[in-house]
């Protein structure tokens, strides 16, 4: 998917030697999109601690320390769960006085989460919004899956270098999607389009920019009155 419409658009403009520079615009349009709201299909939910799955442990921990994940963007919720499925909504306490007048909290610190709660906790469940993958550029006949959109199907590269319809691995089928695909480019590769050739026309000065930045306009609002977002101005992180 990002492969081929990066060569659409090279078609498009007919600039082969922006080759490059189209696929940093195309994955800064992507961004760009993802940062205007904050959309449902980047929402992540996880469970980041659970004592059964825990070895040499039975009794409940009152600290623990969570990596965040290198996409992760903004949490949506954090919940405690006790051992019957009872939760909490714990609010989020930077170090300082305040944590001492709470039982249950959690905050940030460098490239961790630290969860805490006074009784202990079986289970922390998370809710996040994650970055889209930033995506790189593969050449005809080395990409790692291809999408027929004809047959909505999708074909894999095997270790033979032969495209099949399956790779008997749903893991490294997933994979070999993550790495040339995502929403954006499954749902509004025209949006995309027009914010792409949007830059290039503006950097070659050509006046084609003005109908471009018009068509992603339009797009994008299309776009966000059919997906369910929240405005990036709420303050999920506030307890």
């Amino acid at each position: 998917m990002f492969s081929e419409l990066v060569d659409t658009i090279v078609s498009r403009t007919n600039r082969i030697d922006f080759q490059d520079n189209i696929v940093a615009y195309l994955n800064e349009t992507m961004r760009a999109i993802q940062n205007s709201a904050l959309f449902s299909r980047d929402l992540v939910e996880d469970i980041v601690y659970d004592i059964a799955a825990q070895e040499n442990v039975s009794e409940p921990v009152n600290v623990y320390v969570w990596k965040r994940p290198i996409r992760m963007r903004q949490f949506r919720a954090v919940a405690y769960e006790d051992s019957i499925g009872n939760r909490e909504f714990p609010p989020n306490i930077p170090p300082s006085e305040v944590q001492k007048t709470h039982e249950r909290y959690y905050y940030g610190s460098g490239d961790s989460i630290v969860f805490c709660d006074s009784n202990g906790f079986n289970k922390i469940k998370v809710a996040y919004y994650q970055n889209l993958r930033q995506l790189n550029y593969f050449a005809i006949g080395s990409r790692p899956a291809v999408f027929d959109r004809d047959n909505e199907t999708w074909t894999y590269l095997n270790t033979d270098g032969e495209y099949v319809p399956t790779l008997n691995d749903e893991v490294a089928e997933q994979q070999a999607r993550d790495k040339v695909s995502n929403w954006l480019l499954a749902s509004y590769s025209g949006v995309l389009s027009h914010g792409t050739c949007t830059k290039v026309f503006s950097v070659l000065q050509d006046p084609r920019n003005v109908v471009e930045y018009s068509n992603f306009q339009s797009g994008l609002n299309d776009l966000r009155s059919i997906e369910k977002y929240e405005a990036t101005g709420y303050n999920i992180f506030k307890g």
